[in-house]
């Protein structure tokens, strides 16, 4: 955002969210009305959230280097249960991602076309809405972007519906010098294909990469699964079990559990974050 002509306030908000450039957590805290209107009951994001904002935090700290060439590619893998909040958290990110680092560029995806934009992206209205800087930010029902004029191309999130026959639309970012944003929404829906050409934007150097993955574990292969078996070792990984969460229902997962049975491939998949034990759901 161009300091030029804003008042002494509005300074003073800008410098307060650079100050968050590698701390995501601090940022949602500082940004958001927890405790008051439409968060009246809500004190901050749940354990699991503050822990993968933290983990966010931790490793773009560790990995920032000013006196040489570095690539910096942080992956996140979370698969769940039901209803803990994915969809929140990643609206957390792309509007902490945006607003805490000039010209960042990203896009989101999720499993379905209608999950994204019913779901992931008309969630991201709400938290544009609240937060304190939402208004350096234009939202549309394709993308978020700057206000400025001169930025408007080169600082931006896209919504992009996945289709494996057209898998192109995911490889042209590149954002060299700046920040890169990659987030899925029930990632265990995409098709490899989307994960391979995506994989193409992780090249850049001098460039923080963040590619963040969540979703329910429905399948037992594809690249999702592969976060958290063959490529466990290029992810930071976490499973949370939708009982531990505290906005969820726990009356329908203790139905669920009572229905099904606890080791169910049902409710490992839709209450303990796990990942089903047939090759594919039934």
């Amino acid at each position: 955002m161009s300091k030029a002509g804003i008042t002494q306030a509005e300074l003073e908000l800008v410098n307060d969210i650079v100050s968050f450039t590698h701390n995501p957590y601090e940022f949602v805290i500082y940004a958001f009305p927890w405790g008051e209107g439409e968060l009246k009951e809500h004190t901050g994001p749940d354990e699991w959230q503050k822990d993968i904002l933290v983990l966010l935090g931790d490793l773009l700290k560790s990995g920032v280097k000013f006196d040489e060439a570095f690539s910096l590619v942080i992956q996140i893998a979370v698969a769940s249960g039901n209803g803990i909040g994915k969809s929140a958290l990643i609206c957390w990110l792309i509007l902490w991602g945006l607003s805490t680092f000039e010209d960042t560029r990203g896009v989101v995806t999720a499993g379905t076309d209608t999950q994204l934009k019913t779901k992931t992206w008309a969630e991201l209205a709400k938290w544009h809405r609240l937060c304190i800087c939402g208004h350096w930010f234009e939202y549309t029902a394709t993308a978020i972007y700057s206000r400025d004029p001169e930025h408007e191309r080169t600082w931006r999130v896209d919504a992009i519906p996945w289709n494996k026959t057209r898998p192109d639309a995911f490889a042209g970012l590149h954002n060299q010098g700046k920040r890169i944003l990659i987030l899925c929404d029930e990632a265990s829906a995409i098709d490899d294909i989307i994960h391979e050409t995506i994989n193409g934007a992780l090249t850049d150097l001098n460039t923080e990469i963040i590619f963040v993955a969540f979703g329910n574990p429905v399948r037992n292969k594809g690249w999702f699964r592969e976060c958290f078996r063959k490529l466990r070792h290029r992810w930071h990984t976490r499973q949370v079990d939708s009982r531990t969460v505290k906005i969820t229902n726990k009356e329908q997962l203790q139905k669920w559990i009572d229905d099904y049975g606890i080791d169910s491939d049902f409710v490992k998949v839709h209450v303990r974050g796990e990942f089903p034990t047939a090759s594919d759901m039934q």
